[in-house]
């Protein structure tokens, strides 16, 4: 369901537009306004699911922005410091 909602919404972004139109989309590839709605009111219920099953503190985000990036960065390098490899280095000889 999230990945028809979102397929339709790239197609549509790859589309180009030319100034003072708007292009529509196939008609194949339309959504029906209430085939849309039901998708996205389906989506809805499946993402409150997904906050009760997770709770407070999510394994993972469904979205990810700036924010879950730079917390990420902030949490630490990904490798050890030049310190940290000599010392490492220093309890093994």
């Amino acid at each position: 369901m999230r990945e028809q909602l979102e397929s339709r919404a790239a197609s549509r972004a790859r589309e180009t537009v030319e100034v003072g139109s708007c292009p529509a989309a196939p008609a194949s590839s339309q959504l029906s306004e209430d085939e849309r709605n039901r998708l996205q009111s389906e989506l809805a219920g499946v993402n409150r699911q997904l906050l009760e099953v997770q709770g407070e503190s999510p394994l993972m985000q469904v979205v990810v922005d700036a924010q879950t990036v730079g917390e990420v960065i902030a949490g630490g390098p990904a490798f050890p410091s030049a310190d940290e490899r000599r010392s490492f280095r220093d309890r093994i000889v």
